[in-house]
């Protein structure tokens, strides 16, 4: 009888938040809109980035492989773990390399060479290891794979990568070292991930940059594989690898360059090394857990948030073990030496060490102060308000049906969680892996809700949502009937968050220029608003101009030198023209910064809300300004560029 109201739970509840969902994303409207796909050409210029980036995992391998190579894992695991340290290595190495002014190609070429000898000369036999379960996993996952392959081969457009991801690292290589950004508050972020976007510009272009950030997309994959193969059992780590690479989020994070999935990648390594090290007490694997949360640190803010569980994980064990004093040294030492590069970087340039937080306690101005709260203001206001216990309750259920309400479109995670999961309830009992898998998961989005509440923020903790989701379906795979039912759905799941992936690429719509069959320009000048005005104008200028930006955030394909404030920062004409009371003298303001010229974008001072900062007198001066004191050299839809006068 019990097994029975069990099957009539699972069916019920799998069929409601199956028709939910489908209430919330139809497939005929996803089919409706599904972006035509042209019949694919071929480019030349795609096959440089292709071929440096297997080059570029080999060498971080082989970085990494100086201390995993003789280790007691399997080759694979050996491959992952190399493969990640490599990559942070590589990052604080450019990150050196920069802060003294060594940003030449050759520079970059040299890590990448060494890196590939060090990979040869501890180079094993890593297809012996591949199973065959292995291989059906990729040929399963062909589709997700190659449609974001081919979503990263296209121009970057997202708005976070042409503000600050790939703008910082570009200006980093036009200056020819790093250097403090006085206008854009992301600048002072930790930046693993785009110094390795640094060095992909400088030797091949921003394909490359596109590609690395993909290329964690199938490694952290692999490390979910090895993981569940090696602590639960091969129907686990087949289908939460699956569930990995068919999730809408991990796609769609995939074809860009933010630092989501490389986070992601460092953070589950951390807790890979710390599991290890629950189990085997192998101080190289708590050394080898500090190291990747440094790495995770180094990369995002955010990794604090999973960072300081995993430290409380570490202090639970380290109090049954009386072992306190040496773990947390270990612990605590090697994260902040891992992370300490970016420490002295924010202190040289920005005298605060956690710049743009901790002005209060650090000192700073005012300002930098009111830009903080500015964008603390933001982040808590995505997702739906939590009020009351209820909200909590229901968070699960409106993350996954208003996705959309917590960021924007890359944050769907589709309905495998919340179908699968709650499923666990009818296991018989937890081991103990499992229960710190449920501990980190609801530490995690304890943390989370009451913090910023975007979607892509839950990113880091994914990987274990699949091991649990894997776990919620291997519950009745024993069942005959209701096994077939629980199969039937995982693949429909999938066949939707493809559906739902390629719907809202569609907006995106990168299949014409990754097929050849459209120009990187005409891609551009679809999809940015001011690339136009940029391309045809601005990098036409003489090369010792400087371009004051007003409304445009995003300072990517600029050429030439520019200010361009982000949303979060304070544009520096404002002040200029709070103080002036003639135009003589806003505009002997701006010379002084050695402003040339002035950009303004029409469409995003409206959209972002520009001149809500300006008061009445400095609106009617800066319109008098561009009237009187510049003289207009383009103008378009949404652009407009002005030269100021000689006087």
């Amino acid at each position: 009888m019990a097994l029975i109201i069990r099957n009539v739970f699972i069916l019920f509840w799998t069929l409601f938040v199956a028709a939910s969902y489908l209430g919330y994303f139809p497939v005929s409207q996803l089919l409706g809109e599904f972006p035509s796909l042209p019949w694919p050409g071929f480019s030349l210029n795609v096959l440089s980035p292709l071929f440096i980036l297997p080059l570029l995992l080999f060498s971080a391998s082989g970085y990494g492989k100086i201390f995993w190579h003789k280790h007691s894992l399997s080759h694979l695991e050996r491959f992952v773990f190399s493969s990640g340290f490599g990559f942070g290595l590589m990052a604080l190495i450019i990150l050196t390399g920069g802060l003294f002014g060594i940003t030449a190609k050759l520079f970059y070429l040299l890590i990448l060479i060494v890196g590939l000898v060090l990979f040869f000369m501890t180079s094993t036999k890593l297809h012996a290891t591949i199973t065959e379960e292995f291989k059906i996993i990729w040929l399963i996952a062909a589709i997700p794979l190659i449609g974001t392959l081919i979503g990263a081969l296209a121009p970057p457009t997202q708005y976070d990568s042409l503000v600050y991801h790939l703008a910082i690292p570009k200006e980093f290589l036009r200056r020819g070292i790093i250097h403090k950004l006085n206008y854009n508050f992301f600048a002072a972020f930790p930046e693993n991930l785009e110094m390795l976007f640094m060095s992909a510009l400088s030797m091949e272009g921003d394909t490359l940059a596109n590609l690395i950030h993909w290329l964690f997309y199938p490694l952290t994959a692999i490390s979910i594989f090895t993981f569940t193969k090696r602590f639960f059992n091969p129907f686990v780590s087949f289908f939460s690898t699956l569930f990995w690479l068919f999730l809408p989020i991990t796609m769609f994070l995939s074809t860009g360059t933010y630092v989501d999935l490389g986070l992601t990648f460092f953070i589950f390594l951390a807790f890979y090394s710390l599991i290890i090290w629950l189990e085997s007490d192998s101080v190289f694997f708590l050394i080898s857990c500090a190291v990747f949360c440094g790495f995770s640190l180094g990369t995002k803010y955010t990794a604090a948030l999973p960072l300081s569980i995993i430290f409380f994980l570490i202090l639970l064990r380290s109090f049954k073990t009386k072992a306190l004093t040496a773990n947390v040294t270990i612990f605590g030492t090697i994260t902040f030496a891992v992370f300490f590069p970016w420490i002295l970087k924010n202190i040289i340039f920005f005298s605060n060490p956690v710049a743009p937080w901790g002005w209060s306690l650090f000192g700073g101005a005012r300002l930098q102060q009111g830009l903080a709260q500015g964008y603390f203001v933001h982040i808590l206001s995505h997702g739906i308000a939590i009020k009351n216990i209820f909200d909590v309750i229901t968070v699960p259920w409106n993350v996954t049906m208003q996705g959309l309400s917590y960021g924007g479109a890359f944050d769907l995670l589709g309905p495998a969680f919340l179908i699968f999961i709650p499923l666990l309830f009818f296991k018989s009992g937890f081991d103990r892996i499992t229960k710190v898998i449920v501990l980190f998961v609801i530490c995690f989005a304890s943390l989370w809700m009451v913090s910023g509440k975007v979607l892509r923020f839950i990113v880091p903790v994914v990987p274990l949502l699949c091991v649990l989701t894997a776990l919620g379906v291997q519950t009745v795979y024993k069942q005959k009937y209701i096994s077939q039912f629980i199969y039937a759905a995982v693949f429909l799941v999938f066949f939707h968050n493809i559906i739902t992936f390629f719907w809202v690429m569609g907006n995106i719509d990168p299949f014409g220029v990754a097929f050849a069959r459209e120009t990187r320009s005409s891609f551009l000048s679809r999809k940015i608003n001011s690339y136009n005005a940029i391309s045809s104008c601005v990098n036409m200028l003489p090369k010792n101009s400087r371009v004051l930006c007003w409304g445009e955030t995003r300072s990517y394909y600029f050429d030439r030198a520019n200010i361009t404030p982000t949303v979060f920062d304070q544009n520096p004409i404002e002040p200029i023209l709070d103080r002036s009371t003639t135009v003589n003298e806003a505009a002997e303001g701006l010379k002084n910064l050695g402003v040339t010229h002035i950009f303004v974008n029409k469409f995003e001072v409206e959209r972002l809300g520009f001149e809500k900062g300006l008061k009445q007198p400095a609106k009617l001066l800066l319109s008098k300004l561009l009237k009187e004191s510049a003289s207009q050299i383009f103008e378009d839809k949404y652009c407009s560029e002005y030269e100021l006068k000689d006087r």
